[in-house]
């Protein structure tokens, strides 16, 4: 089943635990993760990262993290992760995802919470949870600290 980024974290700070938030950005670990997931018992947040693109389209990954989610007895959050503009943001949530994390920590400050916020507002109009990276931090979704 569905669920929001709000319930996931009522639920996790409810029961003291953590949620997972794991980047599926392929069909075999999309399954994989829903089937640990429904024996566990506990929501997980399903996430595409954009740097992913490279390897399956949001619009490809997505419906089908949809359909698998609806289906399943276990509850899961759609997140589209490490957006670094706001059409990707609008590209997930055209294609099911019902939470973002914007990352504007390439930009400036003042910028990037600027962004942000158009972010909180395009995802507010739905009803959908926001995350965004402020600050700096080392690294990317690839791997590359050097980045």
């Amino acid at each position: 089943m569905l669920i929001g980024l709000r319930e996931a974290l009522d639920y996790a700070v409810a029961h003291r635990i953590a949620i997972a938030a794991i980047n599926v950005p392929f069909f075999e670990g999309l399954t994989a993760v829903i089937r640990a997931a429904e024996q566990v018992g506990v929501p997980v947040i399903l996430q595409h990262a954009q740097v992913h693109e490279g390897v399956m389209a949001i619009e490809d990954i997505g419906p089908a993290m949809r359909a698998l989610a609806e289906r399943s007895p276990g509850a899961f959050v759609l997140h589209v992760d490490h957006a670094e503009d706001i059409e990707y943001v609008q590209r997930g949530f055209d294609v099911g995802f019902n939470s973002a994390m914007f990352d504007g920590s390439h930009l400036r400050f003042e910028e990037n919470v600027a962004r942000t916020a158009e972010v909180v507002a395009l995802a507010g109009e739905r009803g959908f949870g926001v995350e965004g990276e402020l600050g700096v931090m080392t690294g990317n979704e690839n791997g590359d600290p050097s980045q």
